[in-house]
């Protein structure tokens, strides 16, 4: 077994591991990447690029396909030879696109001369990580994603992206998935009666959750409520409805993508995502940057985050009415950890956020899209954010591939 453990500053460069084992005679080796706490990799993830294959998961690819390559040189030469040398690639979320597109250097540019039947893929959430050209359907390359996953439906498909080998869909978002609950309250008054109904939804998720530890609670989603009033001659009031824009996760995932795609940067500084040459050319550097500082600092980012939770009218107020406010408060709080970073970077990268986002931007205020969301996220009645998050984490994702059926 060999690998590279060592911490680096590059964001595009993974820790890895190559192991070997012989199995009914034929030599096999695993080629994994780190999947979890691989911290400033994060805003690789983010540097698409303005065209072909995703830059970021590229040059973590060809990174590891030199490492691979060297191995198979020095160890395993003659299987290699006799073309009787497997290969396992398996990966979750930013590996998994590594080990897609390391799959497609393999088997499409032949960058080794190993056969489509000696080539395994298990990838599990994988984000959309090559051109459509390349997304060649190789028979043993598998993607294990869920239509609720959000990071298996990013970069958004619609900026040329996909993936090669097979998707297997472990959870699909529909409304057959789906079981509604609801519940009344009703309080009496002496001459009408206020009437509460709220409805939630679980899905068959939450059963494979609850199968697997009974203790686990798992948000409910889509709760919303309808109100009305009653009175004592029998009639009653129209009802007052808060309806969510979707029906099920992969609808809301759909919906919030929608919004922060829909300005073409006319209205947002010229900053925009709605293509992926407009995101690569004017959002790109600045919000690769931001995770990087974020994964840099994360407990300067922790105590923000805790005051934004409590107090979150005074700091969006903060930074609306003040063109430097985001960038003076993040300042405050790496101040407080005597965090090192580049000002002059972190200044123009607050300005083009606040832009995207119009606060303190050409309107000053807070374009829609970013209302509905901010709503969304600071509704304390709602846990659909957090539930597509939480969708996310490698314990979902193996409880579903757990009860994989196809």
């Amino acid at each position: 077994m060999t690998g590279g453990y060592e911490e680096s500053d590059d964001i595009h460069l993974d820790a890895y591991c190559l192991a070997h084992k012989n199995i009914n005679g034929s030599d096999v080796i695993a080629c994994v990447t780190r999947c979890l706490g691989y911290g400033i990799r994060f805003s690789g993830n983010l540097v698409v690029g303005t065209s072909g294959d995703h830059e970021g998961f590229s040059i973590a690819a060809n990174s590891l396909y030199e490492k691979l390559k060297s191995y198979i040189e020095s160890k395993y030469e003659n299987s290699y030879k006799a073309k009787t040398l497997k290969l396992w690639l398996p990966g979750y979320s930013r590996t998994a696109a590594i080990a897609n597109v390391l799959s497609y250097m393999i088997l499409g540019e032949k960058k080794l001369d190993i056969e489509n039947k000696n080539v395994f893929t298990y990838a599990v959430a994988t984000p959309y990580c090559l051109t459509k050209e390349h997304s060649i359907d190789f028979p043993n390359v598998f993607n294990l994603v869920s239509e609720a996953d959000v990071v298996a439906l990013v970069p958004p498909a619609v900026w040329g992206l996909g993936r090669c080998g097979k998707d297997k869909i472990i959870y699909r978002s529909n409304s057959d998935s789906y079981t509604e609950h609801k519940q009344t309250d009703k309080l009496q008054f002496s001459d009408f009666a206020s009437v509460t109904e709220t409805y939630s939804y679980t899905s068959v998720l939450d059963g494979y959750l609850k199968e697997l530890d009974p203790e686990l609670e798992y948000p409910a989603f889509g709760i919303h409520k309808s109100s009305w009033l009653e009175y004592a001659d029998g009639t009653s009031s129209t009802p007052s409805e808060n309806t969510p824009y979707y029906t099920t996760e992969r609808e809301m995932v759909d919906w919030v993508l929608s919004l922060v795609m829909e300005k073409d940067g006319t209205a947002t500084g010229g900053y925009s995502l709605k293509t992926r040459e407009l995101y690569a050319s004017t959002v790109q550097e600045y919000v690769s940057y931001a995770i990087k500082l974020f994964f840099e600092n994360t407990d300067a980012f922790a105590s923000l985050a805790e005051d934004l939770k409590e107090n979150p009218l005074v700091l969006i107020s903060k930074w609306m009415m003040n063109a430097d406010g985001l960038y003076d408060s993040i300042k405050e709080y790496l101040g407080k950890k005597s965090a090192t970073y580049d000002d002059a970077k972190l200044k123009s990268t607050c300005t083009a956020l606040l832009q995207m986002i119009d606060m303190a931007g050409q309107n000053g205020c807070l374009t829609d899209a970013t209302l509905k969301i901010l709503t969304l996220a600071l509704n304390k009645d709602n846990s659909d954010l957090k539930r597509v998050f939480l969708h996310h984490l490698p314990e979902i994702q193996y409880v579903l591939i757990k009860n994989y059926t196809e």
